[in-house]
Protein backbone atom coordinates (compact mmCIF):
# COMPACT_ATOMS: atom_id res chain seq x y z
CA UNK A 1 0.00 0.00 0.00
CA UNK A 2 1.52 3.18 -1.45
CA UNK A 3 1.18 6.78 -0.38
CA UNK A 4 1.81 9.93 -2.08
CA UNK A 5 3.48 13.19 -0.75
CA UNK A 6 1.15 15.20 0.07
CA UNK A 7 -1.61 16.68 -1.73
CA UNK A 8 -4.84 17.22 0.40
CA UNK A 9 -4.29 16.41 4.67
CA UNK A 10 -6.92 14.11 6.28
CA UNK A 11 -9.48 15.75 8.53
CA UNK A 12 -8.64 16.41 12.09
CA UNK A 13 -11.82 14.35 13.10
CA UNK A 14 -10.82 11.54 11.05
CA UNK A 15 -7.14 11.34 12.39
CA UNK A 16 -8.97 11.80 16.12
CA UNK A 17 -11.40 8.83 15.63
CA UNK A 18 -8.46 6.75 14.01
CA UNK A 19 -6.13 7.61 17.30
CA UNK A 20 -8.76 6.96 19.74
CA UNK A 21 -9.16 3.29 18.08
CA UNK A 22 -5.42 3.16 18.73
CA UNK A 23 -5.06 4.85 21.92
CA UNK A 24 -7.70 3.54 24.02
CA UNK A 25 -6.33 1.10 26.74
CA UNK A 26 -7.50 -1.69 29.13
CA UNK A 27 -8.76 -0.07 32.30
CA UNK A 28 -9.39 -3.42 34.32
CA UNK A 29 -12.29 -2.69 36.90
CA UNK A 30 -12.13 -3.51 40.78
CA UNK A 31 -12.42 -7.12 40.70
CA UNK A 32 -15.39 -8.34 42.72
CA UNK A 33 -15.02 -12.16 41.79
CA UNK A 34 -13.99 -14.02 38.87
CA UNK A 35 -15.53 -12.79 36.08
CA UNK A 36 -17.45 -9.65 37.76
CA UNK A 37 -16.04 -6.02 38.12
CA UNK A 38 -17.17 -2.72 38.94
CA UNK A 39 -16.43 0.01 37.41
CA UNK A 40 -17.16 2.61 40.08
CA UNK A 41 -13.30 3.53 40.52
CA UNK A 42 -12.29 3.85 36.96
CA UNK A 43 -14.80 6.22 35.90
CA UNK A 44 -14.42 8.17 39.22
CA UNK A 45 -10.86 8.71 38.10
CA UNK A 46 -12.38 10.03 34.76
CA UNK A 47 -12.34 13.98 34.07
CA UNK A 48 -14.99 14.14 32.06
CA UNK A 49 -17.16 11.79 34.53
CA UNK A 50 -20.16 13.48 36.57
CA UNK A 51 -20.41 13.12 39.96
CA UNK A 52 -23.25 11.01 41.08
CA UNK A 53 -24.20 9.41 38.09
CA UNK A 54 -26.67 6.90 37.99
CA UNK A 55 -25.56 3.35 36.99
CA UNK A 56 -25.88 0.12 35.68
CA UNK A 57 -24.90 -3.56 35.08
CA UNK A 58 -24.32 -5.74 32.37
CA UNK A 59 -23.89 -9.38 32.86
CA UNK A 60 -23.73 -11.96 29.86
CA UNK A 61 -21.88 -15.12 28.05
CA UNK A 62 -19.16 -15.79 25.66
CA UNK A 63 -19.24 -18.79 23.39
CA UNK A 64 -17.78 -19.56 20.36
CA UNK A 65 -19.92 -20.61 17.28
CA UNK A 66 -20.65 -24.40 18.79
CA UNK A 67 -22.24 -22.66 21.96
CA UNK A 68 -18.97 -23.73 23.76
CA UNK A 69 -18.10 -20.88 26.63
CA UNK A 70 -15.06 -18.90 25.77
CA UNK A 71 -12.79 -18.77 28.66
CA UNK A 72 -10.61 -15.43 29.50
CA UNK A 73 -12.51 -13.59 26.52
CA UNK A 74 -11.42 -9.88 27.14
CA UNK A 75 -14.93 -7.37 26.81
CA UNK A 76 -13.87 -3.90 27.23
CA UNK A 77 -16.22 -0.71 27.51
CA UNK A 78 -15.25 2.18 25.83
CA UNK A 79 -17.96 5.38 25.41
CA UNK A 80 -16.81 8.72 23.60
CA UNK A 81 -18.28 11.87 24.93
CA UNK A 82 -18.15 14.69 23.06
CA UNK A 83 -15.15 14.43 21.16
CA UNK A 84 -12.89 12.58 24.74
CA UNK A 85 -12.40 8.58 25.12
CA UNK A 86 -13.41 8.03 28.30
CA UNK A 87 -11.26 5.39 29.81
CA UNK A 88 -11.97 1.67 29.21
CA UNK A 89 -13.05 -0.41 31.53
CA UNK A 90 -12.53 -4.35 30.85
CA UNK A 91 -13.46 -7.57 32.28
CA UNK A 92 -11.79 -11.07 31.64
CA UNK A 93 -14.67 -14.02 31.13
CA UNK A 94 -14.86 -17.14 34.12
CA UNK A 95 -14.34 -20.47 33.31
CA UNK A 96 -18.10 -20.77 32.01
CA UNK A 97 -17.38 -17.67 29.90
CA UNK A 98 -19.65 -16.02 31.86
CA UNK A 99 -18.99 -12.03 32.54
CA UNK A 100 -20.44 -8.59 34.74
CA UNK A 101 -19.61 -5.37 35.35
CA UNK A 102 -21.33 -3.35 37.39
CA UNK A 103 -21.66 0.69 38.02
CA UNK A 104 -21.45 1.96 34.46
CA UNK A 105 -23.20 4.72 33.46
CA UNK A 106 -26.52 5.21 31.87
CA UNK A 107 -25.97 5.75 27.90
CA UNK A 108 -23.83 4.65 24.58
CA UNK A 109 -21.10 2.06 24.64
CA UNK A 110 -19.06 -0.17 22.33
CA UNK A 111 -18.64 -3.63 24.41
CA UNK A 112 -15.74 -5.09 22.46
CA UNK A 113 -14.84 -8.70 22.80
CA UNK A 114 -11.80 -10.34 21.81
CA UNK A 115 -9.88 -13.47 22.73
CA UNK A 116 -7.03 -15.32 21.18
CA UNK A 117 -7.68 -16.89 17.74
CA UNK A 118 -10.86 -15.46 17.73
CA UNK A 119 -12.56 -12.74 15.77
CA UNK A 120 -13.26 -9.32 17.98
CA UNK A 121 -17.21 -8.64 18.49
CA UNK A 122 -18.06 -5.02 19.01
CA UNK A 123 -21.94 -4.31 19.64
CA UNK A 124 -23.03 -0.73 20.48
CA UNK A 125 -25.01 -1.02 24.03
CA UNK A 126 -27.42 1.40 25.75
CA UNK A 127 -27.23 0.98 29.33
CA UNK A 128 -30.36 1.94 30.14
CA UNK A 129 -31.67 -0.65 33.28
CA UNK A 130 -30.38 -1.40 36.45
CA UNK A 131 -29.37 -4.85 35.06
CA UNK A 132 -29.42 -5.85 31.51
CA UNK A 133 -27.88 -8.71 29.47
CA UNK A 134 -26.36 -9.85 26.48
CA UNK A 135 -24.98 -12.64 24.70
CA UNK A 136 -21.83 -12.70 22.26
CA UNK A 137 -20.27 -15.06 20.31
CA UNK A 138 -16.79 -15.43 19.14
CA UNK A 139 -15.92 -17.34 15.90
CA UNK A 140 -12.53 -18.06 13.56
CA UNK A 141 -10.53 -15.19 13.29
CA UNK A 142 -9.00 -13.91 9.97
CA UNK A 143 -6.03 -11.16 9.39
CA UNK A 144 -4.79 -8.66 7.13
CA UNK A 145 -1.03 -8.82 6.63
CA UNK A 146 0.99 -6.21 4.06
CA UNK A 147 3.61 -3.34 4.03
CA UNK A 148 3.36 0.68 3.66
CA UNK A 149 5.89 2.21 1.18
CA UNK A 150 6.21 5.85 -0.14
CA UNK A 151 6.31 6.63 -3.89
CA UNK A 152 8.29 9.63 -4.52
CA UNK A 153 8.27 10.10 -8.34
CA UNK A 154 9.33 6.32 -9.78
CA UNK A 155 11.02 5.15 -6.26
CA UNK A 156 9.31 3.13 -3.99
CA UNK A 157 10.46 2.88 -0.25
CA UNK A 158 9.31 0.94 2.93
CA UNK A 159 7.22 3.89 5.06
CA UNK A 160 7.04 3.25 8.78
CA UNK A 161 4.64 4.19 11.56
CA UNK A 162 1.57 4.93 8.82
CA UNK A 163 -1.32 4.86 10.69
CA UNK A 164 -4.15 2.34 9.88
CA UNK A 165 -7.34 1.38 10.56
CA UNK A 166 -9.70 -1.53 9.21
CA UNK A 167 -13.53 -1.33 8.88
CA UNK A 168 -15.83 -3.80 7.91
CA UNK A 169 -16.94 -3.32 4.71
CA UNK A 170 -21.14 -2.69 5.14
CA UNK A 171 -20.76 -0.95 8.57
CA UNK A 172 -20.13 2.90 9.89
CA UNK A 173 -18.11 4.59 12.67
CA UNK A 174 -21.22 4.47 15.05
CA UNK A 175 -21.24 0.78 14.64
CA UNK A 176 -18.00 -0.12 15.07
CA UNK A 177 -14.91 2.20 15.70
CA UNK A 178 -12.28 -0.55 13.68
CA UNK A 179 -8.60 -2.21 13.96
CA UNK A 180 -5.97 0.03 13.94
CA UNK A 181 -2.39 -0.49 14.50
CA UNK A 182 0.53 1.01 13.22
CA UNK A 183 3.24 -0.05 10.63
CA UNK A 184 6.77 -0.84 11.98
CA UNK A 185 9.86 1.20 11.27
CA UNK A 186 10.52 -1.44 7.81
CA UNK A 187 6.72 -0.75 6.87
CA UNK A 188 5.19 -4.25 8.32
CA UNK A 189 1.86 -4.61 9.55
CA UNK A 190 -0.32 -7.37 10.50
CA UNK A 191 -3.85 -6.81 11.47
CA UNK A 192 -5.24 -9.89 13.51
CA UNK A 193 -8.61 -10.34 15.14
CA UNK A 194 -10.70 -9.68 12.09
CA UNK A 195 -13.97 -11.95 10.44
CA UNK A 196 -13.45 -13.03 7.55
CA UNK A 197 -14.42 -11.27 4.80
CA UNK A 198 -13.78 -7.89 3.10
CA UNK A 199 -12.65 -5.18 4.71
CA UNK A 200 -11.65 -1.56 4.15
CA UNK A 201 -8.65 0.12 5.19
CA UNK A 202 -7.60 3.66 5.82
CA UNK A 203 -3.62 4.66 5.56
CA UNK A 204 -2.51 8.03 7.39
CA UNK A 205 0.86 9.55 7.76
CA UNK A 206 2.51 12.81 8.78
CA UNK A 207 2.96 14.77 5.25
CA UNK A 208 1.39 12.08 2.72
CA UNK A 209 -2.41 12.15 0.99
CA UNK A 210 -5.04 10.18 3.33
CA UNK A 211 -5.47 6.67 1.27
CA UNK A 212 -8.33 3.67 1.31
CA UNK A 213 -8.36 0.79 -0.19
CA UNK A 214 -11.69 -0.93 -0.42
CA UNK A 215 -12.53 -5.09 -0.82
CA UNK A 216 -9.35 -5.91 0.89
CA UNK A 217 -10.01 -10.03 1.90
CA UNK A 218 -9.12 -10.71 5.59
CA UNK A 219 -8.22 -15.20 5.06
CA UNK A 220 -8.57 -16.88 7.91
CA UNK A 221 -5.34 -16.79 10.22
CA UNK A 222 -2.76 -18.70 10.26
CA UNK A 223 0.57 -19.44 12.92
CA UNK A 224 2.68 -16.86 13.01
Amino acid sequence: MSLLPKTMRLTPAALGLLLCALTARDRPGELLRPGVVSARRVMASSPTARAREPGGAVRGRVTDESGHPVRGATLRWIAVREGLALPVVSVQTDESGRFEVQDLPLGSWWVQASAPGRARVVRPLRVREPTQSMALTLGPAASIVGTTSALRGTTRSALGSVLLRATREGTTAAEDPGVATRSDAQGRFRLDGLSPGTWRIELAADGFEALQRIGVAAPRSTSR
